[in-house]
């Protein structure tokens, strides 16, 4: 028998997406804990969300707290994280990347625009410096895997880094993330759009999508 899970989040996409996806790609046996933030909290040994609890075969209980390391733990139990180092690595790199982006978003947005608007502007121009940054960087790195066909990172399939971009891309086009700036971001992340696509169509992303409907559904 395999093991089962829980992921302790909040009810939104946010950090938590990205571990629900890899969850749901790997046919594991899991259930989602979306709890209000505070008990949340009250449930990770650090105070901080996600929260992963695996419990194997044997029954023993295993927890683990943090977004990326939630992630490739997950990746590697469902052979999402490459086939050698080196690729797992360049894994890594891309999905670092991509959260270097959404905390330069995250920065803008908690930014007040009140005061003399000089906060405001400079993390508005740091968040448009590295959206367009990483989406020529990364339109490269896409092009430049033929074995993947320009819509995977890394090999010929699936990998932790396409999912990760496909969940970052989705948040980013989100106004209440790009504010006055969603249309122009959504614009420039049509660069993207390949990559998008092949992974709606991958079976098994298609089948996380649609379980996952309702769900989204009900963090509107």
């Amino acid at each position: 028998m395999a093991s089962t899970y829980e992921l302790i989040y909040g009810p939104v996409t946010g950090l938590g997406e990205t571990s629900r996806a890899l969850l749901e790609y790997g046919r594991a046996t899991w259930t989602p804990i979306d709890l209000p933030w505070a008990d949340a909290v009250k449930k990770s040994p650090y105070g901080r969300v996600p929260v992963l609890r695996e419990t194997t075969a044997d029954g023993h209980v295993h927890v683990l707290v943090e977004s990326r390391a939630i992630e490739r733990y997950l990746a590697k139990k469902f052979d999402l994280y490459g086939s050698n180092d080196l690729e797992a690595a360049r894994i890594d790199a891309y999905v670092s990347q991509w959260e270097d982006l959404r905390w330069a978003l995250v920065t803008r947005w908690k930014t007040p625009e009140g005061g003399n608007g000089e906060a405001r502007a400079a993390s508005t121009e740091k968040a448009d410096k590295e959206i367009r940054h990483l989406v020529s960087k990364h339109t490269q790195s896409l092009a430049a895997n033929a074995e993947g066909g320009g819509v995977h990172y890394v090999g010929s399939s699936t990998t932790w880094a396409d999912i990760a971009a496909y969940q970052s891309i989705k948040l980013f086009g989100l106004p209440f993330i790009s504010q006055d700036k969603a249309d122009e971001y959504r614009e420039v992340l049509k660069a993207f759009d390949p990559l998008v696509q092949a992974l709606e169509r991958d079976p098994e992303f298609a089948r996380y999508l649609k379980d996952a409907e309702p769900r989204l559904a009900s963090y509107q």
